[in-house]
């Protein structure tokens, strides 16, 4: 934007959407270019909203020319953010599906979703989406919490087809 141009391009979003929230950070602004599961909800965006700005920051050349950052760059899997929605989330083998506390969507999000997606931001590292259990779940919760997890990394790796892309499993508790 040339000075100027950027509040009225601001306004100009703002009016066009139904939600919107004042007082996003850098963290917050990354979390949308990464797309990600709590600012998909938190900002009231439809899948389609998130989904549509991934060949947008691919096309122009990845998170790094994106934002202008030489530095490393991590992705989160949304695993956590899951988590912090439990009552309207619902964990199978195959993946994830949420509803956004705000308009009841839903959502929804697979171990290769979310490694694909991380692929094409071109991230340096990626998160492996996991199962994240309350921390006073007994132990049969936890322990089948970490066996899906691992069954989720397993199919996270053979979705994979970046080398150059550092892959992590989180290990929550």
């Amino acid at each position: 934007f040339k000075p100027g141009e950027e509040t009225a391009g601001f306004e100009a979003v703002r009016k066009a959407t139904k939600y919107t929230r004042y007082g996003g950070d850098c963290y917050a602004y990354c979390m949308v270019a990464a797309g990600q599961a709590d600012l998909v909800v938190e900002a009231g965006l439809k899948a389609y909203d998130i989904a549509a700005l991934i060949p947008i920051i691919e096309k122009a050349g990845g998170l790094h020319r994106f934002i202008g950052w030489d530095g490393p760059i991590l992705t989160d899997s949304g695993g956590y953010q899951i988590f912090s929605l439990a009552a309207l989330a619902s964990v199978t083998d195959d993946g994830v599906t949420f509803r956004s506390h705000i308009d009841g969507s839903a959502h929804s999000l697979t171990p290769e979703d979310v490694m694909r997606a991380q692929e094409r931001l071109g991230s340096d590292v990626a998160m492996i989406l996991d199962e994240c259990p309350p921390g006073n779940a007994d132990r049969a919760t936890v322990s089948n919490a970490a066996e899906r997890t691992a069954r989720w990394a397993e199919r996270a790796v053979h979705a994979r087809t970046r080398s150059d892309q550092a892959v992590f499993g989180i290990v929550q508790g």
